[in-house]
């Protein structure tokens, strides 16, 4: 790998500029009683599934200059998973997605390093991009949403209310008693 200082200037600008939005949103995200907490959490793993479908991006880009049409097909395939994995990764609680974007940032930068049609700086890029990119989700886990973390922070409570107060409701409309054997009649 190269010297930091073989990057070309307008990718470390951009590369380490793309990081604000990792480190914004994990701070925001340490501090439960704020209310931005939840939201914070939530542009957290919305940036990394952008992030990741990125990366995914410039893995296209490098195939369809470097190989011929009937070798394209495993290259052009291999690009597309990590935004499928991204949007996977929205469709789980935020402290799953945000361990399956960590997982995968990892993977891809195993994978990228091996990239041997990728400018030698892209690499050597990759690796502060990617620590820092995980770093953030790391720092958001133990503190970032209650939900995120399995904690106890006010959000967690009125969610947990909101939950029972639903599956009362729905039990009682469906006539049964949360804690009662006996089917009653349902209010009107």
């Amino acid at each position: 790998m190269n010297n930091i200082n073989t990057i070309p200037s307008a990718a470390q600008w951009l590369g380490f500029g793309g990081l604000l939005p990792f480190a914004a949103t994990a701070s925001l995200a340490l501090y439960p009683a704020l209310s931005l907490n939840d939201i914070a959490t939530r542009a957290l793993l919305a940036y990394g599934a952008v992030i990741l479908s990125f990366l995914g991006g410039v893995r296209w880009g490098i195939a369809i200059v470097d190989k011929q049409d009937t070798k394209l097909l495993a290259p052009l395939t291999a690009s597309v998973i990590p935004a499928l994995i991204g949007w996977s990764a929205l469709l789980t609680s935020p402290r799953v997605g945000l361990i399956i974007l960590a997982i995968a940032f990892v993977l891809m930068l195993v994978v990228d390093l091996k990239l041997s049609s990728a400018p030698s700086w892209y690499r050597t890029l990759r690796v502060p991009l990617t620590v820092g990119a995980v770093a953030a989700r790391g720092r958001c886990a133990p503190h970032g949403g209650a939900e995120l973390a399995g904690g106890t922070g006010r959000g967690a409570h009125a969610r947990a209310a909101e939950r029972q107060r639903r599956a009362r409701t729905c039990l009682t409309t469906q006539g049964r008693v949360p804690g009662g054997d006996e089917p009653r009649a349902a209010h009107a």
